[in-house]
């Protein structure tokens, strides 16, 4: 398998935007909260961002690809280090009907086929 690319910048100018959603101001924020993400817009960035590249499917959130579909049997899964709820629903609802995620924020394991694997940022999960 080839690297998968997971820099926003690279995918979003080089892909085919699907969808955005979530529409916010990540420059009015500093500190601790600030998301870090770069204005996609005039006026700010998206959230949430689906993005066709090289042949697999993005879902990025505040910029992390939360999970990348590979192909039909294999999907690569990343928190980027943020333990938040809303990460976590992204890793959930993103990934594919054969993915399961369960447990707490900094305690994730990931269900295939009744298989249960400690989660860890960057893993590839094959059904």
């Amino acid at each position: 398998m080839s690297e998968i690319e997971t820099d926003f910048d690279v995918v979003y100018s080089e892909g085919e935007i699907v969808n955005e959603r979530g529409y916010h101001q990540p420059k009015k924020r500093s500190g601790p909260k600030s998301c870090g993400c770069s204005n996609t817009t005039d006026k700010g960035a998206y959230k949430d961002v689906l993005v066709k590249y090289q042949g697999m499917t993005y879902h990025f959130f505040h910029e992390t690809p939360v999970v990348i579909e590979i192909d039909d049997s294999r999907c690569r899964l990343d928190k980027g280090g943020w333990d938040t709820r809303s990460t976590k629903d992204r890793l959930k609802y993103n990934s594919p009907a054969w993915i399961k995620i369960e447990g707490a924020l900094d305690d994730l394991t990931v269900v295939v086929d009744d298989e249960k694997e400690d989660f860890y940022s960057g893993m590839i999960v094959e059904k």
